[in-house]
This record gives structure tokens, C-alpha cells and sequence, in this order.
């Protein structure tokens, strides 16, 4: 399993099924390393939850945090102004 995918499952409830989680996971991934991102790239994605990691125990919910990191720019489209 790559280390994002992992990082998905790792966030999530235990309760998810194993499945839907792994598809989730996977359609976020492949969406993070579409060819037209310049910066939200998966490297950036991973970054970020580095950081969300290296202060979560700051957090009230750090779960919570890193789901929003996921999907804070999983649509994207480089000719749209309000992705």
C-alpha cells in the first residue's frame, strides 16, 4: 500500500469498510497526481499532512484536519478561478 493510501486509511474511523475506503483512497490519490496540477500535486498533499502531523496535538480533532487537507483542492481545474 503507498504511503498516501495509507495516510487515507489512517484517518479514517476504524468502523469504514476496508473497500469503499480503499476506492475513496485510491480516487483521491489519482486526483491529487492529475497531469494538469502545478502545486496541489500529491507531493504538496503530502506536505501538508506532514505538518497537520507535526501539530496535531493541537488540534480538537486531528482526523478531522487531515480529511480536510485531503479534500481541500481534490477537484481542480487550472482555468477555473473558485476551485
Amino acid at each position: 500500500m503507498s504511503e498516501l493510501l495509507y495516510a487515507w486509511r489512517r484517518c479514517l474511523p476504524p468502523s469504514a469498510p476496508d473497500g469503499a475506503a480503499e476506492r475513496v483512497g485510491k480516487d483521491l490519490i489519482a486526483r491529487w497526481n492529475e497531469p494538469q496540477r502545478h502545486y496541489h500535486t500529491a507531493n504538496h498533499l503530502a506536505a501538508v499532512l506532514e505538518v497537520i502531523d507535526e501539530f496535531a496535538d493541537r488540534a480538537a480533532d486531528a482526523d478531522a484536519v487531515r480529511l480536510a487537507a485531503w479534500y481541500h483542492d481534490a477537484v481542480y481545474d487550472p482555468r477555473r478561478m473558485d476551485n
